[in-house]
């Protein structure tokens, strides 16, 4: 399965070759004003196209308006199906290209994504903007990204549509300035949670416990498998969902580092 727009992209290149025998990948990507690994890792499928990229490119190529709209929906369709072949067959995770995640790494954009499923949705981003408690520029933002990225649909009238679909980023093997961004913004919500909302509507904890630093992979795991758990377990019991949570884990030392 290969993006459209990167077969287009094959057989321009293929055409100025066979025109210019000497013609190499370097002078392509000069003409097409991209960088040469950035253009050798979209040929290669290791990298995804931005709507930004296509949209240039395609004016440098001579697509018609036309022409360069049906890559572009080609381009949404193939980063959805892309991720639903990643996803994990038994919990449907589905993982986030880095470059993508860098993108929505905000929490809100998967607020807004788990927002799409409740009962009362009724397809608007003002119903986001309010059940979220945020500005509307902020959802109509997020939705956008989204949109753009292919991960959610906007039809002409401004209704938004997605399947129910659990994102995860590359993975828990390294950690990125976008992720840790993630993680102090969703720990701010959790003070809030905790100075705002009812104890009855929440849940804080913690346990404070010493460990053998050797074995600390095999805690980090347990705890990563106890997330998805989660993930299913309220999933599979809420059939009629009607709020947005956060699970937020922390697991760090207290001695100092040395």
């Amino acid at each position: 399965m290969e993006n459209p727009f990167v077969t287009e992209l094959k057989r321009a290149f293929e055409d100025r070759a066979l025109r210019n025998p000497r013609y190499s990948m370097r002078a392509f990507s000069r003409d097409l004003d991209v960088d040469p690994s950035v253009l050798s890792k979209i040929l290669r499928g290791k990298r995804s196209v931005s709507g930004k990229m296509i949209r240039k490119v395609s004016q440098f190529l001579g697509h018609s308006p036309e022409q360069a709209q049906t890559f572009l929906d080609q381009n949404k369709a193939y980063l959805k199906r892309l991720r639903l072949l990643q996803a994990d067959k038994n919990q449907q995770f589905v993982s986030i290209p880095l470059e993508q995640y860098e993108v929505i790494s905000n929490w809100v954009h998967q607020a807004v994504l788990e927002a799409l499923v409740l009962k009362d949705f009724d397809g608007t981003q003002e119903f986001l903007a309010r059940k979220l408690g945020m500005a509307p520029v902020v959802i109509s933002e997020a939705v956008e990204r989204l949109s753009s990225l292919g991960i959610l649909q906007v039809d002409s009238s401004g209704i938004v549509q997605s399947e129910k679909i659990n994102t995860s980023s590359l993975g828990p093997k390294y950690t990125t300035e976008a992720m840790k961004t993630q993680q102090r913004e969703l720990l701010k919500c959790s003070q809030q949670a905790l100075d705002n909302v009812p104890f009855e509507l929440r849940s804080h904890s913690s346990l404070v416990i010493s460990i053998e630093k050797s074995k600390l992979p095999e805690f980090v795991e347990k705890i990563h498998a106890f997330r998805r758990d989660m993930n299913k377990f309220i999933t599979k019991k809420s059939k009629s969902s009607d709020e947005v949570y956060c699970l937020a884990l922390s697991f760090f030392p207290l001695t100092p580092v040395e």
